[in-house]
């Protein structure tokens, strides 16, 4: 890449990815107990796309205990794959950082091959609830979910031989200590066949590190208005529109279509 296109492409990550404000949506969820001693403080709730006589719902489970709760970039998503689902359908669906699995539950009622649902190894109740939660879901989610463990930057014999399609993560952009170990993670699955990550961004000034981040690893960034989607969403607010980004990451191609 010459010296000026890598300043366009730079400039233009940076007008993207940069805002000012630092501030969190994330306030602390409502749960009818606030017990932290209880080990499993859960409560179900249930999320309607479409109408009733012709949508999806979904049943999660938010868990005070683990602070597992379904933030609106995970909302936004949903809405963006419930909106478009060629995207997902017949496709190998890998989530990082699954929390409550709303894009993952709804990525199987949308015809997916395969979904994965991951987090972390330090969160085991999140695996439990998940594969819990499947069940409660329906025969068409549980023939296609899995849960396990990924912990960003690492790789087990069990996640190494994944083969997504596609990745998708709602608002895992918010500890910069985590940015190159998750960069890591795509990187790999861009390497063994996987065309697109789809996330969510918290609009932080600390998300325009990940503009030099994408030049390192050669990836693509484009910006998916999410206008229309907040305005027709039951649980998301015009404000979400000014706070969370929706953007599609891909693998820079060689001229033959190869992964570089």
């Amino acid at each position: 890449m010459s010296h000026t296109a890598h300043t366009q492409f730079s400039a233009a990550m940076s007008s993207i990815l940069h805002q000012t404000k630092n501030n969190s949506i994330h306030q602390e969820p409502y749960f009818a107990e606030k017990n932290k001693n209880l080990h499993r403080n859960v409560a179900k709730r249930k999320f309607q796309f479409g109408s009733k006589q012709t949508g999806i719902t979904i049943t999660v489970r938010e868990s005070y205990h683990d602070m597992n709760h379904v933030w609106p970039a995970s909302i936004l998503l949903a809405e963006y794959l419930y909106s478009n689902p060629n995207v997902v359908t017949a496709q190998t669906v890998l989530e990082l950082g699954s929390g409550c699995g709303l894009p993952s539950f709804l990525c199987c009622k949308l015809g997916a091959q395969r979904v994965y649902a991951t987090d972390a190894t330090k969160f085991p109740h999140i695996q439990q609830q998940l594969q819990e939660c499947a069940e409660l879901n329906g025969e068409d989610v549980v023939q296609r979910f899995v849960s396990m463990d990924l912990t960003w930057g690492r790789f087990t014999k069990e996640t190494i031989k994944l083969r997504p399609s596609m990745i998708i993560a709602a608002d895992i952009f918010f500890d910069e200590n985590d940015f190159e170990d998750i960069l890591a993670n795509i990187n790999f699955y861009f390497s063994k066949g996987c065309r697109s990550f789809y996330t969510v961004l918290q609009k932080r000034g600390t998300t325009k590190r990940i503009a030099g981040m994408l030049l390192k690893w050669k990836m693509k960034c484009e910006e998916i208005d999410v206008l229309n989607l907040v305005l027709t969403s039951n649980y998301l607010a015009i404000d979400d529109t000014d706070k969370l980004m929706l953007v599609k990451f891909t693998p820079t191609l060689s001229a033959d279509g190869d992964y570089k």
